[in-house]
């Protein structure tokens, strides 16, 4: 990016993403690695505020003393940057190439968990996991995948406890009143009102027709 477009998408405190840089600070700043600008502040103000900038920033990343004397003379802007571990990394704004686009939109790789609780391990959640697959896909236009994780040791229950258990659950499939079992009882509602209709049809139809 040129120095020109650069100035075009110059950082501001809050914005994330992702930076290049030019050595040595490419050995500390990872363009791969989601960083957010913190802090923003000219190099004259940070020595007026007794921070030791040649020396913590230029002279501890091998930097040339004619480089921080064109800095100083242009008091160029030091970024501090944070990545997710909350690592600082102070950088002159005269060693960075590339910042993330004001109008751009931040993505993330996003897992979502479900936990199910204590299961008999060989319950069989195919259809669960493909009314999930659905759902997801229905409301995000995202082909995901379903891992199924055991994440806790086997526990042994007696058959009269897992009667019990099976019992309670039918009973709260039975009550529940979750978005799907509305859709599947107006389903079921349409249907049977589509039988009465085609019924009633049939008999007007038988009504209508005359005598032989």
């Amino acid at each position: 990016m040129s120095s020109s477009v650069l100035k075009n998408y110059y950082p501001r405190v809050g914005m994330g993403g992702s930076f290049t840089v030019k050595p040595p600070f490419d050995s500390v700043v990872y363009s791969q690695v989601f960083y957010r600008v913190i802090a923003i502040e000219s190099i004259r103000g940070l020595i007026s505020r007794s921070f030791a900038v040649k020396e913590e920033i230029y002279d501890a990343n091998g930097i040339p003393e004619e480089y921080y004397l064109g800095d100083l003379e242009s008091d160029v802007a030091v970024l501090t940057l944070q990545n997710s571990a909350e690592d600082n990394v102070l950088i002159p704004m005269s060693f960075v190439l590339t910042v993330p686009q004001a109008d751009g939109v931040i993505y993330s790789s996003i897992m979502l968990g479900v936990t199910l609780g204590a299961m008999p391990v060989n319950q069989d959640l195919t259809r669960v996991k493909g009314m999930i697959t659905d759902l997801v896909l229905s409301e995000l236009g995202v082909d995901s995948v379903i891992e199924e994780t055991e994440y806790a040791a086997h526990a042994l229950i007696t058959s009269v406890q897992h009667a019990g258990v099976q019992v309670t659950r039918a009973k709260k499939r039975a009550s529940s009143k979750s978005n799907l079992t509305r859709i599947s009882d107006l389903e079921n509602t349409i249907e049977r009102l589509k039988a009465q209709q085609r019924a009633l049809e049939a008999y007007i139809l038988k009504r209508l027709k005359p005598d032989a």
